[in-house]
């Protein structure tokens, strides 16, 4: 899926969460092979992507290269989030767990800086 990350990754902010959600479409209700360079060519041009990007070795390489770094970090899933660079959450999880992650990490930086 490098390709479709590179894809959201050289879209415009404002346009990224269009592109993943046509990517999604795409994969999942179409079964479109989101692998294939084309195909996410033609996800792109409908937005307006600068899909030139995905001919670059470097950009390509840096999004393999922070795939790489979330498996190596253990991240496995979606959702998954880092909050105040100490603590994760994974997974799709209440309002509430989220809450009191927030306030974890608030909590640890009034320590820091209280």
């Amino acid at each position: 899926t490098t390709l479709a990350h590179a894809l959201i990754l050289a879209a415009p902010a404002e346009q990224q969460s269009a592109v993943l959600d046509a990517i999604h479409t795409a994969y999942f209700e179409q079964g479109i092979d989101i692998g294939n360079k084309a195909k996410v060519i033609e996800i792109g041009q409908q937005f307006g992507v600068d899909t030139s990007r995905l001919d670059d070795v470097d950009f390509l390489d840096d999004v393999a290269g922070a795939a790489e770094g979330s498996r190596a970090a253990g991240i496995q899933g979606v959702p998954f989030f880092i909050i105040n660079q100490k603590l994760a959450v994974s997974g799709a999880q209440p309002p509430s767990v989220l809450l009191d992650a927030i306030g974890q990490a608030a909590g640890q930086m009034s320590d820091v800086t209280g």
